[in-house]
């Protein structure tokens, strides 16, 4: 259970005074209790049986279970959440559902929180059957308390009934531990029958991401014994580093040129396994931007014996074939690289790739998009937070994408500006650009992490910045805290005077987007009727056209050709405005329309002939 809603991470908790206000303002990472997700797929109704052996090792992209071995999908399949795993997936346990909601939101008290249940499996006939699998209480996410638990269940098809078998409950101290086996014996005639099955269930707070479990490489099968403890797969644990240096984890693709991107890869994997039973090929890649292939390797066997067996080891992976775009982009790209490694005795082949986009957008980063954290200022209105930002070439800031998270408040409320601030010598000093009104939090929706703000006027950027938010409320605005990103950025805040840097390692999630706003053009149909009444005329229009939009109110209007790019911007205040286009060519264009106050967007199109 929770003891309070808030729980801050532990020894990270620090206060700093501003002696001129004697004033507090304290800076707090917090729990997510919500998770924007993909809407899940269908839940499988199927009295089918499945065969022996079953094995799961969460290796699959998908942070759904696979349906062909689990019945449900409240866990979720991750990859950056545990530590130490034996492969490189792993199935989490929290307070969350398959939604990414909380079961009960208010509730802190200890109960029942994610299940994973096998399909029915036939063990008919079968002898010497056990059930394997490894856990780690809490990882790099919120760890389970004293009176929460993972526990494990059978099934018995005679007489429906779900019987405990195993229990482990949560630490008292607090701390990382490895991945433990557990073997469990089915023995027990009523389970030795066709339509057997087993079931993981967590115990804890069902109000967030709190009390976490993981577990790894789930396995059952006959003419086992309790010795069969070694896992005959060597796999990756870590996901594929970025392929660009330096500390951004995106950058513009205007910016883009061969000689950012490296030259090796560190990778990490487990030959697990018996001593001398592999002999495998690493350091095998391919790499595509779009259906293009740019580079590719066959890697060499270098497995040996200098790497040792069951435990992580790093290798380091070149490119001897160079990624190198063979041509000069005019537009947003990507590059898709796969590592992955072959020969006898691999196992499961899932957990022998991995891959990696690299985004070339509008926008830089430093996060993995990834926030297990949520980052607030608090007891302290008016309160500035900022990330630092050397863009590599001078450029036009036209707006920000944020990740806010839920954590417990609706932060909704918690109005907001966006601010830049030069940076001198590392210190924010004066102030470049503030929003001309508050802007509200929103949380992302199942498809994307980040919402995107755009300022009301460009600011251009040739020299270092500090570019951030300025918290209206005392109360926290909870933006997303990747904590897998550790030291790429500086992260500071303070009341405008007084500065201050933060304590905690990892990456705030805002990045800033520059020269145009995204082209997106989906508006759901449930907020289609909540949008106000905006018209633009004459249309179809040869020299010029108007922007009738509500009283009261200003909006961002932004005009693209069809392939994204801006040929109008300007901003509107009045009922009713004159857009003159006569220097524009015939054609399809697209007029994106923000409303700076509360940030709706709505999108039309507009024809031009003579």
């Amino acid at each position: 259970m929770k003891r309070w809603i808030f729980k801050i991470v532990p020894l990270l908790w620090i206060f700093l005074h501003i002696s001129h206000t004697n004033a507090q303002i304290r800076e707090m990472l917090y729990t997510p209790l919500r998770t924007p997700m993909a809407p899940p797929q269908a839940k499988i109704l199927s009295s089918d049986t499945i065969e022996l052996p079953v094995i799961d090792d969460f290796s699959y992209l998908s942070i759904l279970p696979s349906q062909s071995i689990w019945s449900d999908i409240q866990v979720t399949v991750t990859r950056n959440k545990a530590t130490g795993q034996i492969t490189i997936g792993t199935a989490t346990f929290d307070g969350l559902d398959e939604y990414g909601q909380p079961y009960h939101p208010t509730q802190i008290a200890t109960d029942t929180c994610d299940m994973l249940t096998s399909r029915y499996i036939n063990l008919a006939n079968r002898t010497n059957v056990w059930l394997s699998f490894y856990y780690q209480p809490g990882g790099l996410g919120e760890f389970p308390e004293p009176d929460d638990s993972l526990a494990l269940y059978f099934w018995s098809p005679d007489d429906s009934t779900w019987t405990s078998v195993w229990r482990e409950t949560g630490p008292q101290n607090q701390t990382l531990t490895p991945f433990k086996l557990v073997m469990i014996p089915v023995d027990n005639v009523k389970f030795l029958k066709k339509g057997f099955r087993f079931r993981f269930v967590s115990y804890g707070a069902p109000s967030g991401a709190f009390d976490e479990w993981h577990i790894d490489y789930v396995y059952l099968d006959a003419n086992r014994n309790a010795n069969d403890t070694l896992i005959a797969d060597p796999a990756f644990v870590k996901e594929h580093p970025q392929v660009i240096s330096g500390a951004f984890s995106a950058v513009p693709w205007w910016t883009f040129n061969n000689s950012m991107l490296v030259d090796q890869v560190s990778h990490r994997y487990r030959k697990n396994g018996l001593p001398g039973s592999q002999n495998l090929v690493l350091g095998q890649y391919r790499a595509f931007s779009g259906p293009n292939l740019i580079a590719s390797g066959n890697g060499s066997p270098t497995i040996d014996d200098n790497h040792p067996y069951n435990t992580e080891v790093e290798f380091i992976q070149p490119f001897t074939n160079p990624l190198s775009l063979p041509f000069t982009p005019t537009g947003e790209f990507s590059i898709d690289v796969q590592s992955f490694f072959a020969g006898a005795n691999a196992g499961l082949r899932e957990n022998d790739t991995i891959s990696h986009r690299q985004e070339f957008r509008n926008y830089y980063s430093y996060d993995d998009g990834s926030p297990e954290r949520a980052f607030g200022i608090v007891d302290q209105g008016g309160a500035i937070t900022l990330i630092n930002l050397t863009p590599l070439t001078p450029d036009t800031l036209v707006g920000l994408y944020i990740n806010f998270v839920y954590a417990g408040v609706d932060a909704t409320q918690n109005e907001f500006k966006i601010v830049v601030y030069q940076n001198l010598q590392g210190i924010p000093s004066t102030k470049l650009y503030e929003s001309p009104e508050w802007l509200r939090p929103e949380y992302p929706p199942r498809y994307q992490n980040f919402i995107e703000y755009p300022l009301s006027e460009s600011v251009y950027i040739n020299t270092p910045v500090y570019i951030g938010v300025k918290q209206k409320t005392i109360h926290p605005l909870n933006i997303g805290f990747d904590v897998n990103s550790p030291g790429r950025h500086l992260l500071v805040f303070g009341d405008g005077t007084n500065w201050f840097q933060s304590v905690f390692q990892g990456s705030l999630m805002i990045r800033p987007y520059f020269r145009y706003q995204p082209l997106d053009l989906s508006v759901s149909e449930e907020t289609l009727s909540d949008l106000p009444f905006i018209a633009l005329f004459p249309n179809p229009t040869s020299e010029r056209f108007f922007i009738q939009i509500p009283e009261n109110q200003t909006y961002l209007a932004e005009m693209y050709t069809i392939d994204g790019k801006v040929v109008k911007r300007l901003t509107t205040s009045g009922k009713l405005t004159e857009v003159p286009i006569n220097d524009l060519p015939d054609g399809m264009y697209l007029v994106r329309l923000t409303n700076l106050k509360n940030h709706n967007t709505q999108h039309l199109k507009l024809i031009k002939k003579n």
